[in-house]
């Protein structure tokens, strides 16, 4: 059975510099390029931002921009 290629997906989040995080492990952070063969799910951490998990799809767009949710202030 032969394996597919990856395919290259850039996830990119507005703000950038978000950090990729992949089954736990620090990929670098934002804009990032992924290889995937498959659905993966990662996970999009910014300091004051909600964490965003989110699902990178190789047939789908291979630039990905996230819109990441700030956090309300602290009173």
């Amino acid at each position: 059975m032969r394996q597919s290629a990856a395919t290259r997906v850039t996830i990119a989040t507005v703000p950038a510099g978000a950090t990729v995080k992949l089954a736990g492990a620090e990929l670098g952070s934002t804009p990032y390029e992924l290889a995937v063969k498959g659905k993966t799910e990662i996970v999009l951490d910014l300091p004051g931002h909600a964490i965003q998990t989110v699902q990178v799809d190789p047939a789908g767009d291979p630039n990905l921009v996230v819109n990441l949710v700030p956090l309300p202030p602290f009173r």
